[in-house]
């Protein structure tokens, strides 16, 4: 991942990752990119995932009707998502859909997946 960041790939340490996994597939292999719940918390507009759920609501917030909660793992300053809320899994399935037209996977390790704080 690309600064930690998910469903999005470093394009030039990585640069023959998509040819790779085709030629894995060929070979009736599998591959599987490991995932973090916890979403890079990147307020500056570069990362779009993080801010598409961050306007939406979809994170997990410090209290009720707060700000978001803050957590820290891979990326650092981290959100998790409220998969509670019926939109967060429909935001989820849109960036799992996007990345898997870039890089087809074969499933997802979900690494991170509970609040470790």
């Amino acid at each position: 991942m690309h600064k930690f960041w998910n469903f999005v790939y470093d394009k030039i340490n990585f640069a023959g990752l998509p040819e790779f996994i085709r030629e894995i597939h060929e070979k009736n292999m599998y591959y599987i990119p490991i995932v973090d719940s916890g979403v890079a918390q990147v307020y500056q507009g570069t990362y779009q995932m993080f801010n598409e759920g961050e306007s939406a609501g979809l994170y997990v917030k410090a209290y009720k009707g707060g700000e978001t909660f803050t957590g820290r793992v891979w990326p650092g300053d981290s959100a998790y998502p409220d998969y509670f809320d019926p939109k967060t899994i429909t935001w989820w399935k849109k960036w799992m859909t996007k990345f898997q037209e870039i890089l087809p996977f074969d499933g997802l390790w979900i690494d991170m997946n509970e609040a470790s704080n």
